[in-house]
């Protein structure tokens, strides 16, 4: 697959970035510099890639990239000797993190998900609540999403979200529940929001998470709202790993499973410490080992731009050889909130498919 093509002044048209131009997308900057590159995050994507300079102050480049795919980058500028990355000036379109911010670019075919284009005219009701944990001994803060007209005493499935704060930052998870309830896309679910304090200790196969989550939030929440079984729980990347520890230590509890690019990995990884990875590797060879969800329903997804598809397809193996109900789906995307939202219709509709009532 050719990912970059020289682009001439004379094909190069007006307008913000991307442009699409005979099934390239083309990126330019206009500026000084001595070099202009590509910066990505993504390691199954090439690496610092050139822009080529085509008038005085204008630098473009043209990427063949999938029809359908999305990329998060920031342009590198070098100038005077001096080596710098920024947003792209010319792209109004970003995407945030916890870390930042990068400019979005696409596929000729790449659309932005329907409940995006089609937003709920009603938001559900957001209720903090505080639940005292002996697993990490002190008070901990999480949220409970309520869709539009839910009352407390409405029976609804829970859904547990990792990361529920940053999934709802940075992938509008609440305005997409909003949005696929409210138009019949699903069925309706109260999600309980938790975040983490330490994640890179509490998401990796930690018994008092766990313990946290079954008998601390779990039960507080049953005893505010009326609630019906099997419950389910969702993450992204070491959140995955937490959400699905969560369910394999409780699977008469949890029997929906929603896996976002999963940190899965069972051999070495560039960004986990030693530790991490030995916590994460005892925990997937010993889940797949020895399967307790066999009755699951399981919905994984993961981008072709990251290192970690080959570990979810194992594991999604694992799944259907448990007898699981398990769906992997890869989309040429990176590791980003962008990337894990644009399955959030997909994911939940298969997890929870629409009731009949709402199919009328």
């Amino acid at each position: 697959m050719t990912i970059s093509e020289p682009i001439g002044p004379d094909s190069l048209g007006e307008g913000p970035n991307p442009q699409h131009i005979d099934g390239l997308t083309v990126l330019r900057f206009d500026g000084e510099a001595t070099a202009v590159r590509l910066a990505t995050f993504m390691p199954r994507f090439p690496k610092d890639i050139p822009f080529r300079k085509i008038a005085p102050s204008t630098w473009a480049v043209g990427l063949r990239l999938p029809a359908t795919a999305r990329i998060e980058y920031l342009i590198e500028i070098e100038d005077s000797g001096r080596t710098s990355r920024r947003l792209d000036p010319a792209n109004p379109r970003m995407a945030g993190n916890p870390f930042g911010r990068n400019s979005v670019a696409w596929g000729p075919d790449y659309r932005l998900p329907a409940w995006m284009r089609r937003p709920s005219p009603v938001s559900g009701r957001m209720t903090e609540i505080r639940v005292q944990s002996k697993a990490f001994d002190g008070r901990r803060h999480h949220s409970v999403y309520s869709p539009p007209g839910a009352l407390a005493s409405t029976p609804l499935p829970l859904l547990i979200v990792h990361d529920g704060t940053d999934y709802r930052r940075y992938s509008g998870l609440c305005d997409a529940l909003d949005a696929l309830i409210g138009f019949g896309s699903m069925r309706p679910v109260r999600a309980v929001l938790v975040d983490p304090r330490e994640r890179h200790r509490e998401y990796i196969a930690d018994a008092r998470h766990a313990s946290h989550i079954i008998e601390e939030v779990v039960p507080h929440v049953e005893r505010r709202y009326a609630a019906v079984k099997p419950f389910g729980v969702m993450g992204a990347s070491l959140g995955a790993v937490a959400a699905w520890h969560v369910a394999h230590t409780a699977p008469a509890v949890f029997g929906r499973l929603f896996l976002q690019s999963g940190t899965f990995a069972r051999g070495r990884h560039p960004q986990l410490s030693n530790e991490t990875h030995q916590h994460i590797a005892r925990f997937v060879t010993a889940a797949l080992e020895s399967p307790v969800l066999g009755s699951a329903h399981v919905y994984q997804t993961c981008g072709r731009y990251e290192s970690l598809g080959q570990w979810n397809q194992v594991v999604s193996d694992g799944f259907k050889s448990a007898g699981s109900e398990s769906n992997y789906v890869e989309s040429w995307a990176g590791h980003d909130w962008g990337a894990w939202r644009d399955h959030f219709e997909t994911g939940l509709a298969a997890l929870y498919p629409p009731t009949p009532s709402q199919q009328g």
